[in-house]
């Protein structure tokens, strides 16, 4: 697999150079928020390396970009009709490896502000190009040691929008734009894994994390999604957080079963 940087924007195009998979976009992070606010949403910058690794820093100033989330005023953004409290100002690095079947990334987050963040998290997005055979029928997670659909799963929390959250089970995420757009699914999640099945090639998308408040999903634009944990953080400090987006050969329960 390689990258291909996105200019201007935290995206990255992962080209798989499999046409039964198709390329994939990688947003890393789409958003930075916390429990209850927003620190950064649609940020803008440059990545700087090659088609294997990629590097990337995004200060305070480029850390709020144009999109349909504005800030509307020195305390509130703005997103489909709901306000959502601005939090500290942040900045943060993030480093992207292809190897193989895999692709592997780090985001380090700075708070910038005097009081601590709580439940500082990234907005991760995995969205699939040219992919019909991506669907909820054929998309996994992980709930009580067993591959379950979304379709299993379920869309009914939130708005009837096709949008769904689903918390991890020892997790808690009071973010008012999630709790409200998307919902906060009834089932609870094992783990930060997403695994999607193109069944008739044999061949899975996955992406995981060891660190996410939750997974989340949207029918409609595909995308296997995750919000990354940090914690909480200091002012002043800095955090890290990892995920890896793979892809491997095999039915998607097997491949769920061996990842642990």
């Amino acid at each position: 697999m390689q990258l291909n940087p996105t200019a201007n924007s935290t995206r990255i195009t992962i080209e798989t150079g499999d046409l039964d998979v198709g390329d994939l976009v990688l947003w890393v992070p789409e958003c930075i928020n916390t429990n209850t606010g927003t620190c950064a949403v649609y940020p803008v910058g440059f990545w700087h390396g090659s088609s294997r690794k990629l590097h990337q820093m995004i200060p305070v100033e480029t850390s709020i970009g144009p999109g349909n989330c504005p800030k509307i005023d020195v305390t509130t953004f703005e997103c489909c009709g709901i306000r959502v409290p601005t939090d500290n100002p942040v900045e943060w690095r993030t480093h992207v490896v292809a190897e193989g079947d895999h692709v592997d990334f780090t985001i380090e987050l700075t708070n910038l502000g005097n009081t601590p963040l709580q439940k500082a998290a990234a907005a991760i997005c995995l969205k699939f190009l040219k992919a019909s055979w991506w669907s909820d029928e054929t998309t996994f997670a992980c709930v009580d040691g067993e591959a379950v659909s979304i379709m299993q799963l379920g869309r009914e929390a939130g708005r009837p929008n096709m949008f769904q959250a689903y918390l991890l089970k020892d997790q808690s995420f009071d973010h008012i734009f999630f709790r409200e757009f998307w919902g906060f699914n009834a089932h609870r999640i094992d783990r930060a894994l997403w695994i999607s099945e193109n069944s008739k090639a044999g061949v899975c998308v996955g992406i995981q994390s060891n660190t996410a408040y939750f997974i989340h999903s949207n029918k409609d634009n595909p995308c296997t999604d995750m919000m990354l944990a940090f914690g909480d953080i200091a002012g002043g400090k800095s955090a890290k957080a990892t995920g890896t987006v793979l892809r491997r050969k095999g039915a998607a329960r097997e491949q769920m079963m061996s990842m642990g």
